[in-house]
């Protein structure tokens, strides 16, 4: 499924608003979508494997 740019910028601005950033899994997904949100300013990639910051 490609990305869908209104819903991916509603879903920032509403996380933005609280403080939180978006973490994007790219494990299964196509180069092409990929590219798409790094274009729309997603920075922050992951694999699908459960991630945990450093303390």
């Amino acid at each position: 499924m490609p990305v869908n740019q209104g819903n991916y910028e509603q879903i920032v601005k509403e996380l933005a608003e609280k403080g939180v950033t978006l973490v994007a899994v790219s494990k299964t997904k196509p180069p092409e979508d990929i590219q798409t949100l790094q274009r729309l300013g997603q920075v922050d990639f992951r694999q699908s494997s459960v991630w945990m910051p450093r303390k």
